[in-house]
């Protein structure tokens, strides 16, 4: 369930030898990295029934919007403070855009930089500001490695020349910049955290109740090579019950079910791994999985009401 570039990078080695003894190493099935895989691969599986065909998707950008209160555990907390003391070691590997592979042109295309992930920036189509997500310098780099993988196991890749991108999205200029200026420091999280008295240990983090109240919907935008887009989007609930919930379905799956997976083996992302079954349990599970229309936009309202309450 790890959310980090090194650990799955180390795993990377033993995929061809995952593929021929038909073990399955799926260790990005987490609300952070699995949600997006997943959406991604719904995404595009739905604008292919859409256009009857195994259409190619040449662009895929997902936004990120969902309630406050959501506060990191004292677990992720020491995780991130273990990869800043290691960034030395790996500042190479994380400033690679397509550390876990799926490199189109090299890695060199401007489309693909991450200077890209830090803007903001007003998006039309959505009537909304675009801000820097966090982990979209891990989730990128994953849903890259999906487009690879499905070509390596002898499936359509979603495109050949796919560029993805992730952002969050908000509703107006400054509180885009707001974000961007809280993103830009972990000491300033901590310290923004520690007034706010939501700065945990190893060990704690939100109780059960605190989680129950938050939600988060993952809007994706897909064209294909032709023009054809399609908008869909996900709603779950705190990202760590959704971690527990990714999980432990996956989990069945590969215990219970392994005979409805798509492939045997490989060291893959959750969406590759678990396909339409995967999708299947988890919308059936509590995480939504809709088609929008396609000038469906955010509705901020419901971040107003979640701050009146």
């Amino acid at each position: 369930m790890n959310g980090e570039v090194p650990f799955t990078k180390k795993l990377i080695k033993y995929h061809d030898w995952a593929k021929t003894n038909r073990v399955l190493v799926v260790p990005n099935a987490a609300g952070a990295g699995g949600i997006p895989d997943v959406g991604c691969f719904y995404t595009v599986r739905e604008l292919r029934k859409k256009l009857g065909e195994n259409a190619a998707v040449n662009k895929m950008h997902m936004y990120l919007y969902g309630s406050p209160g959501g506060a990191p555990s004292g677990g992720t907390l020491a995780t991130r403070a273990a990869m800043n003391a290691a960034m030395k070691d790996v500042a190479g590997l994380m400033s690679n855009p397509f550390a876990l592979g799926g490199s189109i042109m090299g890695g060199r295309r401007p489309e693909d930089a991450d200077r890209n992930l830090s803007q903001v920036e007003y998006d039309p189509d959505y009537d909304a500001w675009k801000a820097p997500f966090t982990y979209a310098f891990y989730e990128t780099r994953l849903v890259r490695r999906a487009n690879w993988l499905l070509r390596d196991l002898g499936m359509s890749p979603y495109g050949r020349q796919l560029n993805y991108l992730e952002h969050l999205i908000m509703p107006t200029e400054q509180s885009a910049k707001d974000l961007q200026q809280a993103n830009t420091s972990s000491k300033a999280e901590e310290e923004k955290l520690r007034k706010e008295g939501r700065l945990f240990k190893l060990g704690e983090g939100l109780d059960e109740s605190a989680r129950d109240s938050i939600w988060s919907e993952y809007w994706f935008d897909a064209i294909g090579e032709s023009g054809e887009k399609i908008r869909t989007r996900l709603t779950g609930k705190d990202g760590y019950d959704e971690t527990a919930h990714m999980s432990i379905e996956l989990a069945i799956l590969c215990s219970e079910y392994r005979e409805k997976l798509p492939f045997a083996g490989g060291v893959l992302t959750p969406g590759v791994a678990g396909g339409d079954p995967y999708i299947e349990a988890l919308h059936a599970t509590g995480l939504s999985f809709e088609v929008m229309s396609e000038d469906a936009k955010v509705d901020f309202s419901r971040l107003v009401a979640a701050v009146s309450d």
